[in-house]
Protein backbone atom coordinates (compact mmCIF):
# COMPACT_ATOMS: atom_id res chain seq x y z
CA UNK A 1 0.00 0.00 0.00
CA UNK A 2 1.12 3.76 -0.20
CA UNK A 3 3.09 2.99 -3.61
CA UNK A 4 2.29 6.21 -5.02
CA UNK A 5 4.48 7.89 -1.88
CA UNK A 6 7.51 6.62 -4.11
CA UNK A 7 6.91 7.71 -7.14
CA UNK A 8 8.79 11.31 -6.65
CA UNK A 9 11.62 9.67 -4.76
CA UNK A 10 15.43 10.81 -5.75
CA UNK A 11 18.70 9.24 -4.38
CA UNK A 12 19.80 9.19 -2.16
CA UNK A 13 16.99 8.18 0.42
CA UNK A 14 16.83 6.84 3.16
CA UNK A 15 14.26 3.98 4.00
CA UNK A 16 13.06 3.97 7.96
CA UNK A 17 10.80 0.98 8.82
CA UNK A 18 10.11 -1.23 11.60
CA UNK A 19 12.01 -4.85 12.28
CA UNK A 20 9.29 -7.49 12.51
CA UNK A 21 11.49 -10.31 11.46
CA UNK A 22 15.00 -11.32 9.92
CA UNK A 23 13.16 -11.12 5.94
CA UNK A 24 12.24 -7.74 6.45
CA UNK A 25 14.76 -6.50 3.60
CA UNK A 26 13.45 -8.92 1.50
CA UNK A 27 10.04 -8.00 1.65
CA UNK A 28 10.67 -4.41 1.21
CA UNK A 29 12.39 -5.29 -2.01
CA UNK A 30 10.06 -7.01 -3.21
CA UNK A 31 7.71 -4.58 -2.83
CA UNK A 32 9.27 -1.76 -4.14
CA UNK A 33 9.49 -1.37 -7.84
CA UNK A 34 12.60 -2.20 -9.82
CA UNK A 35 13.87 1.14 -11.05
CA UNK A 36 17.28 2.73 -11.45
CA UNK A 37 16.67 5.30 -9.05
CA UNK A 38 15.57 2.92 -6.27
CA UNK A 39 18.39 0.08 -7.18
CA UNK A 40 20.72 -0.33 -5.43
CA UNK A 41 20.06 -0.32 -1.59
CA UNK A 42 21.76 -1.05 1.00
CA UNK A 43 20.96 -2.33 4.83
CA UNK A 44 22.70 -3.60 8.05
CA UNK A 45 22.87 -7.03 8.21
CA UNK A 46 24.16 -9.00 11.52
CA UNK A 47 27.75 -9.88 10.98
CA UNK A 48 27.19 -13.21 12.41
CA UNK A 49 24.77 -13.45 9.28
CA UNK A 50 27.11 -12.61 6.84
CA UNK A 51 29.04 -15.24 7.88
CA UNK A 52 26.95 -17.86 7.48
CA UNK A 53 27.14 -20.01 4.08
CA UNK A 54 24.85 -19.23 1.67
CA UNK A 55 22.78 -16.29 3.07
CA UNK A 56 25.73 -14.19 3.82
CA UNK A 57 26.80 -14.56 0.46
CA UNK A 58 23.02 -13.92 -0.89
CA UNK A 59 22.15 -11.08 1.72
CA UNK A 60 25.99 -9.07 0.36
CA UNK A 61 25.29 -9.44 -3.20
CA UNK A 62 21.27 -7.67 -1.98
CA UNK A 63 23.56 -4.93 -0.44
CA UNK A 64 23.91 -6.11 3.11
CA UNK A 65 26.90 -4.32 5.38
CA UNK A 66 27.93 -4.71 8.62
CA UNK A 67 28.62 -2.27 11.45
CA UNK A 68 30.84 -2.09 14.25
CA UNK A 69 29.10 -2.77 17.58
CA UNK A 70 29.57 -0.87 20.90
CA UNK A 71 32.25 1.46 19.35
CA UNK A 72 30.18 4.66 19.80
CA UNK A 73 27.70 6.20 17.27
CA UNK A 74 30.37 8.15 15.03
CA UNK A 75 32.05 4.84 14.08
CA UNK A 76 28.95 2.56 13.91
CA UNK A 77 27.55 4.74 11.66
CA UNK A 78 30.00 5.60 9.28
CA UNK A 79 29.41 3.56 7.05
CA UNK A 80 26.31 4.40 6.45
CA UNK A 81 26.94 8.09 6.03
CA UNK A 82 29.48 7.00 3.74
CA UNK A 83 26.86 5.68 1.32
CA UNK A 84 24.63 8.52 1.75
CA UNK A 85 27.02 10.97 0.80
CA UNK A 86 28.36 8.76 -2.48
CA UNK A 87 24.41 9.20 -3.11
CA UNK A 88 23.16 5.34 -2.61
CA UNK A 89 19.76 4.53 -1.45
CA UNK A 90 19.95 2.86 2.46
CA UNK A 91 17.40 0.96 4.42
CA UNK A 92 17.65 1.51 8.29
CA UNK A 93 15.85 -0.34 11.10
CA UNK A 94 15.76 2.23 13.86
CA UNK A 95 14.53 -0.47 16.14
CA UNK A 96 17.92 -2.78 15.55
CA UNK A 97 17.10 -6.26 16.35
CA UNK A 98 13.90 -7.94 15.37
CA UNK A 99 11.44 -7.99 17.79
CA UNK A 100 11.19 -10.43 20.65
CA UNK A 101 7.76 -10.91 20.65
CA UNK A 102 5.68 -10.70 17.21
CA UNK A 103 4.09 -7.39 16.91
CA UNK A 104 5.70 -5.88 20.25
CA UNK A 105 7.49 -2.27 19.33
CA UNK A 106 11.06 -2.08 20.45
CA UNK A 107 12.81 1.51 21.41
CA UNK A 108 13.99 3.19 18.41
CA UNK A 109 18.29 3.27 18.61
CA UNK A 110 19.77 6.75 18.13
CA UNK A 111 21.61 6.24 15.07
CA UNK A 112 19.08 7.82 13.08
CA UNK A 113 19.11 10.67 15.00
CA UNK A 114 22.77 10.74 14.74
CA UNK A 115 22.09 10.25 10.91
CA UNK A 116 19.85 13.20 10.69
CA UNK A 117 21.88 15.74 12.42
CA UNK A 118 24.53 15.03 9.15
CA UNK A 119 21.88 14.45 6.89
CA UNK A 120 18.60 16.74 7.38
CA UNK A 121 17.67 17.11 3.95
CA UNK A 122 17.51 13.72 2.53
CA UNK A 123 14.53 12.21 2.11
CA UNK A 124 12.96 9.94 5.03
CA UNK A 125 10.72 6.76 3.58
CA UNK A 126 8.76 5.48 6.27
CA UNK A 127 7.47 1.75 5.84
CA UNK A 128 6.13 -0.44 8.20
CA UNK A 129 6.15 -3.68 7.70
CA UNK A 130 3.48 -6.56 9.24
CA UNK A 131 3.77 -10.28 9.32
CA UNK A 132 1.77 -12.92 10.16
CA UNK A 133 2.94 -15.09 12.89
CA UNK A 134 3.72 -17.58 10.76
CA UNK A 135 6.34 -15.43 9.11
CA UNK A 136 8.65 -15.94 11.87
CA UNK A 137 9.38 -19.51 10.77
CA UNK A 138 9.73 -19.10 6.90
CA UNK A 139 10.15 -16.77 4.06
CA UNK A 140 7.28 -18.51 2.17
CA UNK A 141 4.83 -19.40 4.98
CA UNK A 142 1.89 -16.58 6.42
CA UNK A 143 0.96 -13.12 5.03
CA UNK A 144 3.24 -9.99 4.53
CA UNK A 145 1.69 -6.32 4.36
CA UNK A 146 3.92 -3.17 3.19
CA UNK A 147 2.61 0.33 3.93
CA UNK A 148 4.80 3.31 2.55
CA UNK A 149 4.29 6.68 3.95
CA UNK A 150 4.70 10.16 2.17
CA UNK A 151 8.37 10.90 2.23
CA UNK A 152 9.83 13.51 4.13
CA UNK A 153 13.05 15.22 5.59
CA UNK A 154 13.93 16.04 9.01
CA UNK A 155 14.06 19.44 8.33
CA UNK A 156 9.96 19.36 7.50
CA UNK A 157 9.62 17.90 11.31
CA UNK A 158 10.67 21.31 12.49
CA UNK A 159 12.49 19.82 15.38
CA UNK A 160 15.88 21.26 16.19
CA UNK A 161 18.77 18.69 15.43
CA UNK A 162 19.68 15.97 18.01
CA UNK A 163 22.52 16.69 20.65
CA UNK A 164 22.15 15.63 23.59
CA UNK A 165 21.00 11.98 24.53
CA UNK A 166 17.69 13.31 25.48
CA UNK A 167 17.07 15.22 22.32
CA UNK A 168 18.59 12.10 20.23
CA UNK A 169 15.94 9.58 22.08
CA UNK A 170 13.00 12.25 21.36
CA UNK A 171 14.34 12.03 17.65
CA UNK A 172 14.47 8.52 17.10
CA UNK A 173 11.24 8.40 18.84
CA UNK A 174 9.44 11.15 16.44
CA UNK A 175 10.53 9.47 13.10
CA UNK A 176 9.53 5.98 14.25
CA UNK A 177 6.53 7.50 14.86
CA UNK A 178 5.96 8.76 11.34
CA UNK A 179 6.57 4.69 10.88
CA UNK A 180 4.15 3.13 13.61
CA UNK A 181 1.21 5.55 12.38
CA UNK A 182 1.53 3.78 9.28
CA UNK A 183 0.05 0.32 11.26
Amino acid sequence: MGRGNIRGLKAPFVLVANHENMYDPFYIGAALPFRPRIYPYFFIAKKKLMWTPVVGQVIWALGAYTVPRKVGLELSMAKTLELVKAGHNVYVFPEGKVKLKHGRARNPRRGIAYFVKHFSDVQLLPVFVQTSPRTQGGFWRGQVSITFGPPFTYRETGLKPPYTLKEMNQTAEAIMARVRALK
